[in-house]
């Protein structure tokens, strides 16, 4: 049996998409009841070649996200919860110089509370941009570009206390000083 050598290098993707949530790149931001969340999505042409006519779409998921207050220079899609940034939008997606990077924003409010019944909340966003330019060397019919951002809802937990030293319907029938004497 021999042995053959083969050398493999991985290129960095030519276009770049990072997201951030209120400057935190961190998965570990937990969001409140009525927060504004601040979402910042920044594309990098990693390239040799202007890429041209980006579209950017930022999905979001999650039952918490309060849509009326979602303020961006994209186009909302209420159906699908999906915002887009066009050319016509962000002129900067229309041509991407080599090296070249941008960013896009979006603000949104959690709702102020909880449905009934629910646990466990997260915000979750799937990004994309995609160029129809495709660098040479590559295979393929367009440039794009993926991230994901999930993050959790901080809960609330309500106590409701009561004592009781007699409550004949519920069969709490004490007898005794009260306050109790020790």
């Amino acid at each position: 049996i021999a042995n053959q050598a083969a050398s493999v290098s991985i290129a960095p993707s030519p276009l770049d998409l990072t997201g951030s949530l209120d400057n935190n790149s961190s998965k570990s931001y937990v969001a409140g009841l009525s927060d504004t969340l601040q979402y910042v999505f920044k594309y990098v042409n990693n390239s040799n070649v202007t890429l041209q006519n980006a579209m950017l779409t930022a999905n979001f998921t999650g039952s918490m996200y309060n849509f009326s207050t979602l303020q961006s220079n994209g186009s909302f899609n209420s159906l699908t919860n999906t915002l887009t940034w066009s050319p016509a939008s962000t002129p900067g997606l229309l041509s991407i110089a080599p090296g070249q990077s941008g960013s896009v924003a979006v603000e949104v409010r959690t709702k102020a509370a909880f449905p009934p019944g629910g646990k466990n909340y997260t915000l979750q966003v799937h990004a994309q941009i995609q160029s129809p330019t495709v660098p040479p060397g590559i295979a393929g019919s367009s440039t794009v570009s993926v991230m994901n951002m999930e993050n959790k809802l901080g809960g609330m937990v309500a106590l409701n206390t009561a004592g009781y030293f007699e409550d004949p319907s519920s069969g709490i029938v004490n007898s005794g000083p009260y306050p109790p004497k020790v």
